[in-house]
């Protein structure tokens, strides 16, 4: 939580009596840059809603603003991006096989494992070549070093597991390949994840 992050005041009991208006308050005012990350941001109803009750209103009316910041919207929904950021909405795309292929060589630490080809395209494909999924698998692969046909097993177990760890929300079920790209990132931080349990 960015609250227990940031030097914040404490209210009596040791906690934050409110921690997105003491968050929003110290990035307002502060003279330092900094960059925030609002993931997922699909729930249009949450980041935005103003709601029936006085005083609800969903969290982006509490979002910091000032010069020295910096907030980055990722989501699915094209009317999400365009709420948030209007004109400035950049989309990001799978990029093609030979990106990948390049992408997924420069991160690699050990360029043996890219002696088959045709495994690595396997993988890339897996992936469905979205940079965010393979810099995570390229760094999974550094660090503990399983083949790539190793790999391309945990992902595979993972991603027949990964229906019953991830909420609805979090799993697209909308037809088209976004729902597909949403899993390959999820099951790369789910292998991850196993390996630290």
């Amino acid at each position: 939580m960015i609250a227990q992050i940031l030097p914040l005041p404490k209210g009596s009991s040791g906690t934050f009596p409110n921690p997105k208006v003491a968050v929003r308050h110290h990035l307002t005012a502060t003279t330092h840059p900094w960059f925030l990350i609002v993931d997922s941001a699909d729930d249009h109803k949450l980041l935005f809603d103003t709601g029936a009750a006085v005083g609800r209103r969903g969290f982006f009316w509490d979002l910091p603003e000032n010069d020295q910041g910096v907030i980055l919207f990722t989501t699915r929904s094209r009317k999400m991006a365009v709420d948030a950021a209007g004109s400035r909405v950049i989309d990001v795309e799978q990029v093609n096989k030979e990106e990948a292929a390049m992408m997924f060589e420069r991160l690699i630490i050990h360029k043996d494992l890219l002696q088959d080809r045709d495994l690595l395209q396997e993988l890339l494909d897996e992936l469905t070549r979205l940079p965010l999924a393979i810099a995570q698998a390229a760094a999974y692969t550094n660090k503990l070093e399983p083949t790539l046909s190793e790999y391309l097993k945990l992902l595979r177990a993972s991603t027949g597991s990964l229906a019953s760890l991830m909420s609805e929300d979090f799993v697209d079920n909308a037809p088209g390949p976004h729902s597909k790209q949403h899993i390959s990132i999820a099951t790369t931080w789910l292998v991850s994840f196993e390996q630290i349990l």
